[in-house]
């Protein structure tokens, strides 16, 4: 496996037999012929991934970013060889920007996607699967209210409906495992918790090994999209990500750690009479701790938290970056925590009446924990709530 940063995009064939093997069965496993097409280090990424996954080495696919791996997932899925039909059925509480590409394939090509307003309540995602529904597209923890959802329940409506689940478990990573408790697939923003170090983009799609996913005809079907959408990872990204996630221990030995100061940070803030309310699925006030807990092995790193107003928000950014700490648009970076007020960033192409049906409120800050220790954060936050 070349693992060097020295690397062409090209594969040299040793025949003419081997090249128009190659162009034939562009999936691979090799021989490679082209990085747009293929490249043994990023499907070595996509066994590991696969491994973290408990799926099997073959049922991975591996994106340019989490991004493209839902605009992978929309095109083959929906195509009229998969035969599935064009609906999507997803809800309100997804990261802005597959909210904003879903209703993009909504409203300028004519998709018919159907956001859930309450994705508690199974009998709402039941009344909206319909036939015709290519695949449900779950997020949880959602991303940034980081709500906890019914995994099992949704995968076994969404069986009884004849159709796909499919969830996007970039922030439960190593904490919950949804192709065991029922999903076709997982998704993930590779860029987050699996890249940690914030120096490559990716995306991935692992399926269970028994889904439909992978019979002959729909992998066919998920095969030629893969390569002829241009989405597949680039050779460094998949060299950068692999130097963190190559370790899986590593991985779940990071997640109990920020999960622990997570849960300390989100405690730390109920307590505080600036804020109004605390987005975190461990904490015992949680509507539905109870799911959480019995879902996840630890709450993860992301948390929320709710100031007031919009005002008092900019406030508390301005405070956070005049101190040196990050405010950015990222998450599941391993070396420290990273804020970001999700209304005016991350969410701002959604409606004033979307982010409203997502609970993402104006007064609403985003922490991404990391591994270091929070006192300092704790430090800020403090003199940070003074000025509001």
């Amino acid at each position: 496996m070349n693992m060097t940063a020295r690397h062409r995009i090209f594969h040299t064939f040793s025949s003419v037999e081997t090249a128009r093997h190659a162009f034939q069965n562009p999936n691979g496993p090799g021989p490679y012929a082209y990085d747009r097409m293929g490249d043994e280090t990023v499907t070595e990424l996509g066994r590991t991934i696969a491994r973290i996954e408990g799926a099997q080495e073959n049922c991975a696919w591996e994106t340019h970013n989490g991004i493209s791996a839902l605009l992978f997932l929309v095109l083959a899925l929906t195509s009229k060889k998969a035969g599935r039909g064009r609906r999507v059925v997803t809800s309100s509480f997804i990261y802005g920007g597959s909210h904003h590409q879903l209703s993009l394939f909504r409203d300028d090509h004519g998709f018919d996607v159907a956001f859930v307003e309450n994705p508690f309540a199974v009998e709402e995602w039941e009344r909206l699967i319909t036939p015709g529904t290519a695949f449900v597209f779950l997020e949880t923890p959602s991303n940034p209210t980081v709500d906890v959802f019914d995994i099992q329940a949704l995968a076994a409506l969404a069986h009884r409906k004849d159709t796909l689940l499919i969830v996007d478990n970039t922030v439960g990573v190593t904490l919950q495992y949804p192709l065991a408790l029922g999903a076709d697939a997982v998704l993930h923003s590779v860029t987050k918790i699996l890249n940690g170090n914030a120096t490559a983009l990716g995306g991935a799609v692992v399926c269970r090994d028994d889904s439909v996913l992978m019979s002959k005809e729909l992998g066919a079907v998920l095969g030629e999209w893969f390569v002829h959408s241009g989405v597949i990872m680039a050779h460094e990204a998949a060299v950068l990500t692999l130097d963190h996630c190559g370790v899986i221990e590593t991985l779940a030995w990071e997640a109990a750690e920020i999960s622990r100061n997570a849960l300390a940070m989100a405690q730390w803030l109920e307590r505080h009479r600036k804020v109004q309310k605390v987005y975190y699925p461990f904490l015992d006030s949680y509507e539905h701790h109870a799911l959480a807990r019995r879902q996840m092995s630890g709450g993860g790193g992301l948390l929320s938290f709710d100031v007031g107003s919009a005002a008092n928000a900019e406030t508390i950014g301005d405070e956070i970056i005049r101190a040196g700490l990050h405010f950015a648009p990222h998450l599941g970076y391993r070396g420290g925590t990273i804020y970001i007020a999700p209304a005016v960033t991350t969410h701002a192409l959604l409606t004033h009446e979307e982010r409203v049906a997502a609970h993402i409120t104006d007064g609403m800050i985003r922490v991404s924990v990391g591994v270091p220790d929070i006192a300092r954060d704790l430090e800020v936050l403090s003199g940070a709530f003074k000025n509001i």
